[in-house]
């Protein structure tokens, strides 16, 4: 049997952190044969919730579930996390404002950042779940400089898998027969899902065909999440723990498409600052590595959708900076 591999879950007893236990106790993050000691973690009022959660992990029999500890201490946590999934954050209520929202958040994640550079490995993979995504990512590298910057990512693929299904409905072939499907940016009402290269079934689309599905692409994708919450009475969880394992396993394992979409630290690319956390189309190479896709051009619509989503996580990293300096 393969080597144990050691798992964390942050804000574990949420509804997204409880899903995505079930599947990492299954298998479906390392595959078959590989064992997984998952530690789970939440705030001290849930401790008794850790507990209860812990039982049925182990009532699953699952044989690949070695172990599950619980904790309360994000050191404890992730002192020998080789996989974090960073779901707990606080929610926005009614009557908070943005700036409240990100203080909340930018506290949360730059103790967790902490944490992570007093006792984590730097070759750990980080998957920030918890909203706002892309700069609680941004703070928790900030504050974990050890961390390799690569390491360190945030969940667009929730936006990629509901822009990947819309496109293969109005198809009507199989989600896997699409690929180079790209979601840029803020997983925010500026995300930009982008058609314009895309295949099915190995085979480039018509432009035409793709200026008619990308019409409605864009606001679906934006608003899909918005009309989760109307309907269900809070946000999309199932869905959500199914797109953070697959990002993480994709990252992990490697895929069979050419392109998946994550949010990952910039280098300069496409415009976008330097530690910024975009979402990007990506190559998932397998051994824990990706590449970025670059030289994609941007003109027109695309060009502008692109400037917007950048222009929100710059003032979002200005403002959260300055609460961190404050």
């Amino acid at each position: 049997m393969a080597r144990r591999r050691v798992v964390a879950i942050t804000g574990a007893t949420g509804s997204i952190g409880y899903s995505i236990s079930a599947h990492i106790a299954r298998g479906e993050l390392y595959g078959d044969g590989v064992p997984v000691h998952m530690v789970l973690m939440d705030l001290e009022p849930h401790k008794p919730r850790l507990v209860s959660m812990r039982m049925e992990l182990e009532d699953c029999a699952s044989p690949l579930l070695e172990r599950v500890d619980v904790t309360t201490d994000p050191r404890a946590a992730f002192c020998d996390a080789e996989a974090v999934f960073l779901v707990g954050a606080a929610p926005r209520r009614a009557g908070m404002e943005r700036r409240d929202l990100l203080a909340r958040n930018a506290a949360i994640f730059r103790e967790h950042g902490q944490a992570m550079r007093d006792v984590g490995s730097c070759d750990a993979k980080l998957l920030v779940v918890g909203n706002p995504v892309n700069t609680n990512a941004y703070v928790l590298a900030r504050y974990a400089p050890n961390i390799q910057r690569e390491n360190v990512t945030g969940l667009l693929r929730l936006d990629y898998n509901r822009a990947l299904q819309y496109v293969s409905s109005c198809h009507n072939v199989n989600p896997r027969l699409v690929d180079r499907l790209a979601v840029w940016g803020n997983h925010s009402t500026t995300v930009f899902p982008d058609l314009r290269y895309i295949t099915v079934g190995g085979l480039p689309v018509q432009h035409a065909s793709v200026c008619c599905i990308e019409t409605g692409l864009v606001s679906h994708v934006r608003a899909r999440g918005a009309e989760v919450i109307g309907l269900r009475g809070s946000s999309s969880a199932l869905s959500a723990a199914v797109a953070a394992v697959e990002h993480m396993r994709d990252w992990i394992n490697g895929t069979e498409r050419e392109w998946t979409s994550m949010a990952v630290q910039s280098t300069g690319w496409y415009g976008v600052p330097d530690g910024i956390v975009f979402g990007v189309p990506v190559r998932c190479i397998g051994r824990g590595s990706y590449d970025v896709v670059t030289g994609i051009e941007f003109d027109g619509a695309a060009h502008d959708m692109l400037r917007a989503t950048i222009a929100e996580l710059v003032s979002e990293r200005n403002e959260a900076s300055g609460i961190l300096c404050a």
